[in-house]
């Protein structure tokens, strides 16, 4: 009988050990449920955050693009400090006055060329009028000498004004990259396309300044800035980097060499932080394949 109720002693503190062990499970899981909602609910708010930044950052690109420079400028103070890398914000100040020096120059030089030709055509005309007025013998000969020189003064002011609409002029655009990523622009653009110099602003929030040729950033020296702090200068052919160039890494590693189909291809020199080589060699397809 008292082994009975040892057995039944026993077994009853068993039940009780495994529901016990069954809610501790329980209890675990529904920690880690509670842990991995709270870890969505933050990645999710500063993806919300990410989100807003860039939109305001886009809609004080477009505000640039429109010449309400005040307000570009105060939208982009105000993202000051809020975790936004500090250099695409300071990239983005500088294209305004960029931008503004851009337009007094060309507008400056079409202006000032277009006057000169016109003050000429003045005084011509003015030393004319004298010259009739004398009624002297020799007048005619003098006459004839002003009036082609006129002549020819006119015919170049049309010759300008006919070639003014194939010239590069200062405008905005809006257009698609080679990858397909909508850029709107300003700067130089003939033929109704970019080129020339100009700055391109990408709706990810990145942002080009530098050369074009036909809606492609091409040449020597483009500046490309991400908004991760990622940035690249060098050579740029049809909208990809090809030729040399230096991409910064946000962790402050660099790589200095030969470019090709947007990677690093050819002869090229990887630095740490500090200027210290870390690779060096030839690279392919943006790996090192063989190291010096």
């Amino acid at each position: 009988m008292n082994k009975f109720w040892i057995i039944i002693s026993l077994l009853l503190v068993g039940a009780t050990a495994f529901s016990v062990y069954q809610w501790l499970e329980v209890e675990a899981s529904a920690r880690e449920l509670r842990e991995m909602r709270e870890q969505l609910n933050d990645d999710l708010a500063e993806m919300n955050r990410e989100l807003a930044q860039k939109l305001k950052i886009t809609q004080a690109d477009e505000l640039v693009l429109v010449g309400r420079y005040d307000s570009a400028m105060s939208m982009y103070e105000s993202l000051a400090g809020s975790g936004l890398d500090e250099n695409a914000l300071k990239v983005r100040k500088q294209a305004i006055d960029e931008r503004k020096q851009m337009m007094r120059e060309l507008e400056g030089k079409d202006a000032e060329a277009y006057r000169r030709m016109m003050d000429i055509k003045e005084r011509m005309a003015e030393e004319l009028d004298m010259v009739r007025s004398q009624g002297e013998l020799e007048k005619d000969s003098i006459i004839n000498r002003l009036s082609d020189e006129i002549s020819r003064l006119s015919d170049k002011i049309r010759e300008y004004e006919e070639n003014d609409a194939s010239k590069a002029k200062v405008a905005d655009l809006t257009f698609y990259s080679k990858s397909g990523t909508r850029t709107t622009y300003f700067g130089e653009v003939k033929n109704g396309k970019a080129n020339g110099q100009g700055m391109g602003y990408y709706v990810t929030g990145n942002l080009y300044v530098g050369e074009w040729k036909d809606n492609y950033r091409h040449g020597e020296g483009g500046k490309f800035y991400w908004l991760s702090g990622e940035r690249y200068e060098g050579a740029y052919i049809a909208d990809r980097r090809k030729g040399h160039g230096t991409y910064y890494y946000a962790n402050g590693d660099k790589y200095v060499g030969m470019w090709a189909d947007d990677m690093q291809n050819g002869k090229g020199t990887l630095y740490d932080t500090y200027g210290n080589v870390k690779f060096e060699g030839e690279w392919k397809n943006g790996e090192l394949i063989d190291p010096n």
